[in-house]
C-alpha cells in the first residue's frame, strides 16, 4: 500500500492514480514511513494516535468541503431566483412594486458578495488539510501544531460550525495523547 503525497489517502501498491484526488503516481514509493507506520518502529499505540489525528483531519476536511460546496450552490440558486423575481417586479407598472423589486435585486447582490467569500474560505481550508493528512506519518509536529491550535478553533467557529466539532475533537485528541506524540516526534527525528 502507498500513500498519495498530495492528499494522504492510502492506495494500492500498483495504483497509477490516487483513488481520492486523482494524483498521478509517477514514482515508486520506497519511503518506509509512508508505506507502513509499523516498519518505522512505531508501536501499535503510536500508530493509532497518528491514524486518529489523520481521521479527525479527514472529517474536518469533509465538513469544510460540504459546507463550501452546498453553500455556493444554495447561494447561487437563491440569488438568481431573487434577481429574477426583482426583474419581473420591475416590469410591473406600479412604482411601489418597482422599488420592492429593486430592493430584491440589491439584496441578492449583497447576499452573493457577503456569503460567497465564506464558502470559498471553506473550500480553501478543505484543501489545506491535505498537507496535514499526508505528512502526519513523517512529521507529526506539523500536524500536532495545527490540531492543537486555539486559532483554528476560532477560525472554525467563525467560518464553519460543523468543522468546529472536528477541530475541537482533534484539539482534545492531541492534548490527551501529547506523551505518545512526543515519542513519535522523537522517532521521526531519529533520537
Amino acid at each position: 500500500m502507498k500513500y498519495c503525497p498530495k492528499c494522504g489517502v492510502l492506495n494500492d501498491d500498483n495504483a497509477r492514480f490516487c483513488c481520492e484526488c486523482g494524483n498521478v503516481f509517477d514514482f515508486v514509493q520506497t519511503d518506509p514511513v509512508m508505506t507502513s507506520g509499523y516498519s518505522t518502529g512505531y508501536t501499535a499505540e503510536e500508530q493509532q494516535v497518528i491514524d486518529g489525528i489523520k481521521r479527525n483531519f479527514r472529517r474536518e476536511k469533509t465538513a469544510y468541503k460540504l459546507v463550501g460546496l452546498i453553500g455556493i450552490i444554495i447561494m447561487s440558486i437563491s440569488s438568481v431566483l431573487i434577481i429574477l423575481a426583482g426583474i419581473a417586479g420591475m416590469a410591473d407598472a406600479e412604482q411601489g412594486t418597482a422599488v420592492i423589486a429593486a430592493s430584491l435585486i440589491t439584496y441578492a447582490v449583497t447576499l452573493a458578495f457577503t456569503t460567497l467569500p465564506v464558502f470559498i474560505i471553506n473550500l480553501v481550508a478543505s484543501g489545506k488539510l491535505n498537507n496535514y493528512i499526508s505528512t502526519a506519518d513523517r512529521d507529526i509536529e506539523m500536524s500536532r501544531a495545527r490540531a492543537g491550535s486555539i486559532g483554528m478553533i476560532v477560525f472554525a467557529a467563525i467560518f464553519n460550525d460543523i468543522a468546529l466539532i472536528f477541530v475541537i475533537l482533534n484539539f482534545i485528541y492531541v492534548k490527551r495523547h501529547r506523551d505518545i506524540i512526543e515519542s513519535i516526534k522523537q522517532k521521526q527525528r531519529g533520537y
